[in-house]
C-alpha cells in the first residue's frame, strides 16, 4: 500500500503542477491579449484624434480663406464705388446720389451673402466634427465591447 500511496501522491503533485502551469500560461496569454487590445484601442483613439484635428484645421483654413476673400471683395467693392463716384462727379447731384445708393446696396448685399457663406462653412464644420466624434465613440464602444467579449471568452 505504501508504494500505491506514493504513486498516488506523485500523480497528485504532478497534476497540481500541471494545473498551475496551465493557469499561469492562461493568465499570461490573457495579459498579453489585454495589452495588445489596449495598444490597439490607444492607436485607434490617437488616429481618430489626429483625423479630427486635421478636419478642424482644414475647416479653419477654409473659413479663414473665405473671410479673407470677403474682406478683399469688400475692399474691391469700395474701390469700385469710389471709382464710380469719381466717374459721375461731373453729372448732376441726382445721378451721383443714385450711384452711391446703388453701390451701397450692392456692397451690403454682397457682404451679407459672404457672411452667410461663412456661417454655412462653420455649421458644416461643426456638423462634421460632431459626426466624427460620434463615429469615434461608436467605434471605441464596439472595440471595447469586442475586447471585453474576448477577455470573457479567454477566461472561460
Amino acid at each position: 500500500m505504501d508504494q500505491h500511496e506514493q504513486v498516488t501522491r506523485e500523480l497528485q503533485t504532478k497534476h497540481e503542477q500541471h494545473a498551475t502551469e496551465i493557469q499561469s500560461i492562461s493568465e499570461s496569454r490573457l495579459a498579453d491579449t489585454h495589452q495588445k487590445h489596449t495598444l490597439q484601442l490607444n492607436a485607434i483613439q490617437e488616429a481618430h484624434r489626429q483625423r479630427l484635428k486635421e478636419e478642424e484645421e482644414a475647416s479653419e483654413a477654409r473659413i479663414t480663406k473665405a473671410q479673407q476673400q470677403l474682406e478683399q471683395h469688400v475692399e474691391d467693392l469700395k474701390a469700385q464705388h469710389e471709382q464710380h463716384i469719381k466717374a459721375v462727379e461731373s453729372d448732376s447731384q441726382r445721378a451721383v446720389r443714385e450711384a452711391e445708393e446703388a453701390a451701397e446696396a450692392r456692397l451690403t448685399d454682397t457682404a451679407q451673402k459672404h457672411r452667410q457663406e461663412v456661417k454655412n462653412l462653420v455649421k458644416e464644420h461643426e456638423r462634421r466634427v460632431k459626426e466624427l466624434e460620434e463615429a469615434t465613440e461608436a467605434r471605441l464602444a464596439d472595440s471595447e465591447r469586442s475586447h471585453n467579449e474576448r477577455i470573457e471568452h479567454v477566461k472561460e
